[in-house]
């Protein structure tokens, strides 16, 4: 619609061109000083007119190519993941790192989790002796700092998984499964020791 107005606009000027001319040829030059001014305001009417059409084309085929645009962008795809299956401790002080790593990722630092929900899964995954563990406030931090308090003794910690690296058995016989044990029980310890952050000196 705005198209044909603009199409009409720029036929109507250049009749308007075509009647100037032909008055030109018929008309004294006294004439044609005296309605000079009247085609110039005409000329510039129109030329308004047919500016204001062009923006206004303008504006529309640029909101037209950000929707196209748009509607090429698939929507977000939401794809459903397997559920995550929660660590679970069971006082065993050698598995508290790896435990604590991984539930502080999923759970701790879960800006979408309130205090209450913390806990409640903070005890859920509690089993053994860990899950008689006591804490004065039933709160997650008071139960995740008795549990820091009592599992978290870095000493302690670091020569168990030195033992278990020192305890290994000796492989008489090489076979796949053995060394498969060694790797995991090596990899295992390693693993606790990396995620202590010890300091040289500790």
């Amino acid at each position: 619609m705005i198209q044909s107005k603009l199409d009409s606009v720029l036929e109507l000027c250049a009749k308007i061109e075509c009647l100037k001319l032909d008055y030109y040829d018929i008309t004294e030059d006294e004439q044609i000083a005296d309605n000079d001014a009247e085609f110039e305001k005409m000329e510039d009417d129109l030329e308004y007119l047919k500016v204001s059409f062009q923006k206004i084309l303008f504006q529309l085929n640029t909101a037209d190519n950000v929707q196209m645009h748009k509607s090429r962008i698939p929507n977000e795809v939401f794809v459903k993941l397997p559920e995550v299956s929660l660590p679970e401790f069971n006082g065993n002080i050698d598995n508290w790192s790896n435990f604590k790593a991984q539930f502080d990722s999923l759970i701790t630092n879960n800006s979408t989790l309130n205090e209450t929900q913390k806990l409640f899964y903070l005890r859920s995954v509690l089993k053994g002796d860990a899950k008689l563990v006591e804490t004065q406030e039933d709160t997650f931090n008071s139960l995740m700092k008795v549990l820091i308090d009592r599992y978290e003794n870095k000493r302690l910690i670091v020569s168990n998984h030195i033992l278990n690296i020192l305890n290994i058995e000796k492989i008489h016989l090489e076979s796949a499964k053995d060394l498969r044990n060694l790797v995991d029980t090596i990899n295992k310890s390693l693993r606790g020791l990396k995620l202590l952050e010890l300091e040289a000196n500790e």
